[in-house]
């Protein structure tokens, strides 16, 4: 419910709205002010009085009962401000002193956070005045950036620069050195040049009135919306400072660590801190400085971002003394500048990182000239297995969940190509102490022809002396699948249908105590016969000697 009162403006009545009165008695005033030094300056200031009066009663015959605010903001701007009317008629005598004077205008282009309409600190009402559009948008809008953004502008920068963005922790971030950049608009002049205003005396005038109307409240669902904001930005700000904080403890635990790793004697034992201990050793020695410089970058970046976070929180409940524009200037900057100095030696540090741990799980998982997984490699090596050939067969030597018996844990001697391409050869050697007959059994499968297990000797050129077809079955049946009793878990395998596995059974005549070589091959040229078989499996080889 509004207040009207009436008025009476050369000679005639009108009800008009007490906020629109006090803003028509400040223009009025202003007037008076701005005419009262000029010769005949109450005359004109009758002749615009008489002129708004004429407006006035066109409202009237309009249909308004009363003047409102809105009219009046209408009139002024139809007028002029004082400055712009007294401009022109100094113009008009300057003209003979060769002499202009111009309004005075706001020639700032200084942002300001709202203090009148602000949710936490401001920052989206204040540009929403300086640039222009609802502020409710700009915040709905910013809002949305900061929950929604992520899947946008993530996939992009997957795309072209293989790297994650986050965006709800960067537009809070971004939100705070806004607050802190912004100084908040306390006076009206400082309003107006927020809103881009000219300083005249009716627009600070004007301000004084807008600013109560804007203290009035916001109304239910405009407390509502502040309420929630606060509560996520406070979730916001509140996870941003424990992490702040957990950055500061584990950077303060790596820098000891680090001095650490390099006072201390290297350990020969191979536990992850003597590995770790290595790398650092090693990158001290070839970039000490890059260490240094890192170190206190991200000691600077980690300390001014935690006292930026808790000063924003600090400043609402207490009245902490303001922090001058310069050394807000300066803060940021220095916080600019150790983010970049940081970044630069991480850079070089992941590159020199990523070589040596490179470098190294090389070495663990190469085995005998071939790079691969380290289950591979144990197996392998536990047992005893030669590796002496070993091309195109996509870095897979063994593998296991697919056993005759259907033990999952088993694992066995596999590879694989699409185009039957590999060339596999793994072998043992035997010490032999008499000559005779020895017979050589294994289990295996295959998924084509051209799969051999073999024995040989270096007196026979290493060339085989005895070979045996894995017969292909492929994925299902085989014959320890078929000779195998119903109720046993080799009948129910693969959910009754087999893998495919069968004994391959070989005898091989030594006629020395020369050593006896002896395990599976793929080469055409090593077993004399085509190879068409994508993949097969082998284990379990022992010999007997039978006679």
């Amino acid at each position: 419910m509004k207040k009207n009162v009436t008025i009476n403006l050369s000679n005639r009545l009108f009800q008009i709205d007490e906020d629109a009165y006090e803003m028509l008695q400040q223009y009025i005033s202003s007037l008076r002010t701005s005419f009262g030094r000029q010769e005949g300056g109450d005359e004109i200031v009758d002749d615009i009085e008489a002129r708004i009066a004429e407006l006035f009663e066109e409202i009237k015959e309009q249909g308004s009962a009363a003047i409102t605010i809105d009219h009046v903001k209408d009139i002024i701007t139809r007028i002029g401000e004082p400055e712009q009317i007294t401009g022109e008629n100094a113009e008009e005598q300057g003209k003979k002193s060769g002499e202009t004077s111009r309004p005075t205008e706001s020639k700032s282009r200084k942002f300001f956070r709202n203090p009148n309409d602000k949710i936490i600190a401001g920052v989206l009402s204040g540009l929403s005045n300086s640039i222009g559009g609802d502020v409710l948008y700009w915040r709905l809008g910013y809002l949305a950036l900061a929950f929604f953004s992520g899947y946008v502008i993530a996939p992009i920068l997957m795309l072209l620069f293989h790297m994650k963005f986050v965006s709800t922790p960067f537009f809070v971030i971004l939100y705070i050195i806004l607050a802190i950049l912004m100084p908040e608009a306390k006076t009206p002049e400082q309003q107006l040049q927020m809103k881009r205003k000219p300083i005249t005396p009716q627009n600070i005038a004007d301000e004084v009135v807008d600013n109560k109307k804007e203290k009035r409240g916001r109304g239910i669902i405009g407390n509502i919306f502040s309420i929630l904001i606060k509560m996520i930005f406070g979730f916001f700000v509140g996870i941003l400072s424990l992490i702040c904080l957990a950055l500061c403890l584990g950077l303060l635990f790596v820098t000891i660590a680090t001095i650490v790793a390099i006072a201390t004697p290297i350990s020969d034992d191979p536990t992850p801190f003597s590995i770790a201990q290595q790398y650092v050793v090693c990158l001290w020695d070839a970039h000490p400085f890059l260490i240094i410089a890192l170190f206190i970058s991200l000691l600077t970046f980690t300390l001014l971002s935690t006292y930026s976070i808790f000063r924003v929180l600090f400043s609402y409940g207490s009245k902490s003394s303001p922090m001058s524009t310069n050394r807000k200037i300066a803060l940021v900057i220095t916080w600019i500048v150790a983010f970049c100095c940081a970044m630069s030696c991480c850079i070089p540090v992941a590159r020199h990182c990523n070589a040596y741990f490179q470098k190294l799980y090389v070495e663990e998982h190469t085995y005998q000239g071939a790079l691969m997984m380290h289950e591979d490699r144990d197996y392998l090596k536990r047992n005893g297995w030669i590796l002496l050939k070993h091309d195109n067969c996509h870095d897979r030597y063994t593998s296991a969940g697919q056993y005759f018996t259907g033990d999952n844990n088993r694992r066995y001697l596999d590879t694989w190509n699409r185009d039957c391409s590999q060339i596999y050869q793994a072998e043992k050697h035997m010490a032999i102490t008499e000559p005779g007959t020895y017979r050589i059994t294994c289990h295996g499968r295959a998924e084509g022809h051209g799969v051999y297990i073999y024995a040989s000797q270096p007196s026979a050129g290493h060339n085989p002396i005895a070979k045996a077809e894995i017969t292909p079955y492929g994925y299902q049946s085989g014959e320890l699948w078929e000779i195998a009793p119903p109720e046993s878990n080799v009948r129910q395998a693969n959910d009754g249908t087999g893998y495919g596995w069968s004994e391959i059974t070989m005898t091989v005549n030594i006629n020395n105590t020369d050593s006896l070589f002896y395990g599976v091959s793929t080469d055409p040229r090593f077993t004399g016969e085509p190879h068409n078989s994508q993949w097969f499996s082998v284990c379990d080889f022992e010999v007997e000697k039978i006679n």
